[in-house]
């Protein structure tokens, strides 16, 4: 991508993604997790040391946003008010001016902002559409959603694995870029988790 970055160690990083899982009860692991699956994505994919790193950093921050909002949001018990949904979706913007303050990142700025932009244009901050939408954010929200479905949060129940598939190919090409659904789907293939596990 031509950016160059400043290393970052991996006990600063761990500090960032700490402070974040501190204030959302609710994502513990969440963005560890996240990071393993855009960077298994990446790996299919052939992308570059350089993609691969900055996504890993921003798969790490990319909810650094939720910091800056209110705990009665990120813990609530139950649906969000049309209101609270607002502020909840002010996070990826919040995120992105953070880290504007690290040289390090700078990479990942435009990830963070983005990364629940839909590939149909209906998602937020700035309503981009298909390949408006930068390449590793869109990589990154696939990842994000899926980890998502299969988590446990306390207005809802997790979803099992295969239905999480299921999800991703019933939204293929309106939620998420459908190559990279396919991509994944092929590294959460059964076989594949073999070969990665032996």
């Amino acid at each position: 991508m031509g950016i160059m970055l400043e290393r970052i160690s991996e006990s600063d990083l761990d500090t960032l993604a700490a402070a974040i899982e501190t204030k959302d009860i609710y994502s513990r692991g969440h963005s560890e997790k996240v990071t393993r699956y855009a960077i298994e994505i990446a790996n299919a994919m052939r992308l570059s040391f350089s993609d691969q790193l900055i996504l890993s950093y921003a798969g790490r921050l990319h909810d650094i946003g939720k910091i800056t909002i209110s705990d009665q949001i990120l813990n609530k018990k139950g649906p969000l008010t049309p209101r609270e949904w607002v502020e909840m979706k002010k996070h990826s913007i919040r995120g992105a001016e953070m880290l504007s303050n690290f040289m390090f990142a700078q990479g990942c700025i435009p990830i963070v902002r983005h990364h629940h932009e839909r590939y149909d244009g209906k998602g937020y901050p700035d309503g981009l559409k298909g390949e408006e939408i930068p390449f590793l954010a869109r990589i990154l929200a696939c990842a994000d959603a899926f980890d998502a479905m299969i988590s446990a949060r306390a207005y809802k129940p997790k979803m099992s694995f295969e239905n999480a598939i299921k999800e991703l190919k019933a939204n293929r090409g309106t939620q998420f870029d459908p190559n990279i659904v396919d991509v994944f789907i092929e590294v959460l293939s059964p076989a594949k988790t073999a070969r990665r596990i032996s």
